[in-house]
């Protein structure tokens, strides 16, 4: 294969040992195009000027072009015209990896505010006692949990290849990047002026946050995705379904489990099993409601 064109803001191009790129091979549409691996040193690749980024500068962003790169045909990852299919399955996962990226700088943007209203003093009392800064602080606890539980929820989605998983990634992307920079400009008011100079971190985590709404498809292209999914009249009454995922826990053995090592997976229960039982009620099998949550801690009092 002979590969010609560019394509401009790749995060990583320059840092990399292999590029995979996505080029026409055949005729209009999404068929003709194929996925390749192609060496990052090849002769005929080049890269532009690492780009001067608002933020996220610990990755560096450029332009990749391409001019009469040969490549040998074993270097064509699957069929041809299969590339387009490769682009569609990688984007789900990656809004899942950029919303989770809004989660973690957003709940530490959260942890720095909670510490600095309980130092911070006016009037002889910490600002934490003022109920203007207990408001803002609750909304923005709220936000980042309900984001956390849909970037959970379109996670399971994607692992079990639910047929309307491309929906909850494009929700669970818009909504959590839009969450976590909300999260992040309300810590950084609480922090005062503080917060606007480098000594302190939040304008980094502003910052930072702000692409999250821009990559991995846009905020606006999430809403198209979504809506087009929504229009579709091969959906079925009630979409979008939760597969009644109420509730979830690490499974036995996972990460974090005392009781063994390995990898966290989720569990997803029907909702009358998790949100219809009596309080006290056995569940099947014979194990209570708050034996079958073991692992995803203890539950409050009451909210069985």
């Amino acid at each position: 294969y002979l590969i010609d064109g560019s394509k401009v803001f790749i995060s990583g191009a320059g840092s990399t040992e292999v590029l995979v790129v996505m080029a026409r091979t055949g005729g209009e549409g999404a068929k003709g195009i194929s996925a390749f691996m192609v060496p990052a040193e090849t002769p005929g690749v080049s890269y532009g000027k690492a780009e001067e980024k608002m933020g996220w500068n610990s990755q560096p962003t450029r332009e990749v072009n391409f001019s009469a790169v040969r490549i040998p045909a074993r270097y064509r990852l699957g069929e041809e015209g299969e590339g387009f299919r490769f682009a569609m399955q990688a984007l789900d996962g990656g809004r899942i990896n950029i919303a989770s990226c809004s989660l973690g700088t957003a709940q530490q943007a959260l942890d720095d505010a909670l510490a600095h209203v309980q130092q911070r003093q006016q009037f002889g009392h910490p600002i934490s006692e003022f109920q203007s800064v207990q408001f803002r602080l609750a909304d923005m606890a709220t936000e980042l949990a309900a984001a956390r539980l849909l970037v959970r929820q379109a996670a399971a989605k994607l692992d079990s290849g639910s047929p309307d998983k491309s929906a909850w990634c494009a929700m669970a992307k818009r909504f959590a990047t839009d969450a976590g920079y909300r999260v992040c400009d309300e810590a950084l008011q609480l922090f005062g002026g503080s917060g606007y100079i480098r000594e302190y971190p939040l304008e980094r985590h502003l910052r930072a946050t702000r692409v999250h709404r821009i990559l991995e498809g846009t905020n606006e292209v999430m809403r198209l995705i979504i809506a087009r999914q929504h229009l579709d009249p091969r959906q079925p009454a009630g979409f979008p379904a939760d597969d009644g995922g109420a509730g979830w826990s690490p499974r036995r053995g996972g990460a974090g489990d005392p009781r063994g090592g390995g990898q966290v997976l989720l569990r997803w229960r029907r909702s009358q099993d998790v949100c219809r039982r009596r309080p006290g009620a056995r569940s099947r099998g014979g194990r209570g409601l708050r034996s079958r949550l073991r692992g995803a801690g203890p539950l409050p009092r009451g909210e069985h």
